[in-house]
């Protein structure tokens, strides 16, 4: 490991992007992130990532970096939800079988697309409850996920 932190740093020196240089880091190996985004793309990449269906660690980052918004401006955080959240589309657009295994649509939090077009279909409307931060802490991976024991790596 230590040999391939030696190559990593030569390649930053000689002027390698550090994303590029990266790919000589083993899979998984822990990193920083900084990033720069506007307000709009903020809540656009939120949309995507808090889904169920980012990967764990992807989800996970992005409920802190939600939190962390939260605490300096909490007005804001409000619509920084999954693009199925209330201040968001509102409803689910993934696949039906996808849709059924997240914990949002398994406990019927939040609607399907499929079901309004139904609904739109006999004339009817259907309406969905706020997301509360319980059901946004279903999206949210445990504790457990977070920090990986002393000597096991």
């Amino acid at each position: 490991m230590r040999r391939v932190g030696e190559l990593y740093d030569q390649a930053l020196k000689a002027g390698v992007p550090a994303e590029d240089a990266r790919f000589l880091l083993p899979n998984a190996a822990s990193t920083n992130l900084t990033f720069t985004v506007n307000y709009e793309e903020f809540l656009h990449v939120a949309d995507l990532r808090l889904c169920w269906r980012a990967q764990w660690e992807i989800r996970h980052m992005w409920a802190k970096a939600r939190n962390a918004l939260k605490a300096q401006f909490p007005e804001l955080a409000k619509p920084v939800q999954p693009k199925c959240g209330d201040q968001r589309m509102g409803y689910c657009d993934e696949p039906l079988a996808e849709y059924l295994k997240c914990p949002l649509g398994a406990r019927r939090i939040r609607l399907h697309k499929d079901e309004i077009v139904a609904a739109a279909k006999t004339g009817r409307t259907l309406e969905s409850t706020p997301l509360t931060e319980e059901d946004l802490a279903l999206l949210t991976p445990r504790p457990e996920f977070e920090k990986v024991p002393a000597g096991s790596v």
